[in-house]
């Protein structure tokens, strides 16, 4: 997504008493006016990694691009992949970005399921909104732990993601920027200041 300008956005995390009504754009819904002022539509999906990122805030910093922004807390790849359907199949965004992986991760210590297991189902759902015309699809890395062998095995699948996103044209987000210094108590879920990161490597 272009920038808009080179500032950091600032004061990304949602308010638990701002409301924010989610427009979509279906066809019979919007004139076509409308669309054009709008410009591209980025739809954002993601579990509660990167929830709280304020819906106007981030538009503000996009040029010729719409963002709306959907979290689905506790989702796995295979979950995110269901709840996302309807979205992609009656409004075909644009463009769609993807960070889900990171429940997928906890799990693995009851499934043993594999970090090339992991990236497939993440790859999966790249490949299926390419599939329903979706233009530009965007992988977003897992976030860093705290706790040493979940943080070296998304190290792993963030591997095996750009990998796969080079030799499928996906675009591969790089969250590194993101440190244990972003996490919240819990050391999983980010602090604002992780949450205003997440935010600008989306747009950037």
């Amino acid at each position: 997504i272009m920038k808009k300008r080179p500032s950091p956005v600032i004061n990304c995390f949602e308010a638990k008493n701002v409301t924010v009504r989610k427009r979509k754009t279906v066809p019979g819904n919007a004139s076509y006016s409308e669309i054009v002022q709008m410009g591209k539509r980025v739809y954002i999906f993601s579990d509660s990694i990167a929830k709280g990122i304020r819906k106007k805030e981030f538009n503000s910093h996009l040029r010729n691009h719409h963002a709306n922004l959907y979290d689905f807390p506790g989702a796995t790849a295979k979950q995110l992949s269901y709840h996302m359907k309807p979205y992609i199949t009656e409004d075909t965004p644009d463009v769609v970005i993807i960070h889900v992986g990171t429940n997928d991760v906890t799990k693995t210590s009851k499934s043993q399921q594999s970090a090339q297991q992991i990236a497939n189902d993440i790859i999966y759902i790249g490949e299926n909104c390419k599939q329903k015309g979706v233009n530009d699809v965007m992988l977003s890395s897992i976030t860093c732990r705290r706790n040493f062998p979940l943080n070296r095995k998304s190290i792993e699948i963030n591997a095996i993601l750009r990998e796969m996103c080079k030799e499928r044209g996906f675009v591969f987000i790089d969250n590194s920027n993101i440190g244990v210094a972003h996490l919240w108590n819990d050391s999983l879920h980010l602090l604002q200041s992780g949450k205003d990161r997440i935010a600008n490597n989306f747009i950037s």
